[in-house]
């Protein structure tokens, strides 16, 4: 399930308007409108956020595991390329 799916559930589970559960994450209700509606990149800080009130669940496996299976789908070339990048983009040697 998408984020902003998860955060809509748990508005209509919990019975919360859109105002509501903005102020519960200290944000605007159109702050939050727009992370529902997928408008707005949902940071890390947001995300966790949103997972430390109970909004979201973060799946770590679920996520670790998609990646791997997209990884081990690419050609050795393309393997080579994606660990470049996230060399570069993490300042890191993988």
């Amino acid at each position: 399930m998408l984020l902003e799916d998860q955060i809509k559930a748990y508005r209509a589970t919990k019975g919360l308007s859109q105002q509501d559960l903005a102020e519960k994450l200290s944000v605007t209700q159109a702050m939050l409108s727009q992370m529902e509606s997928g408008k707005r990149v949902i940071s890390g800080k947001m995300l966790e956020r949103l997972e430390s009130k109970g909004v979201v669940q973060k799946d770590i496996k679920k996520a670790g595991k998609a990646v791997s299976i997209m990884f081990n789908s690419l050609k050795a070339n393309d393997k080579h390329i994606v660990i470049m990048l996230l060399e570069r983009l993490s300042g890191a040697k993988i």
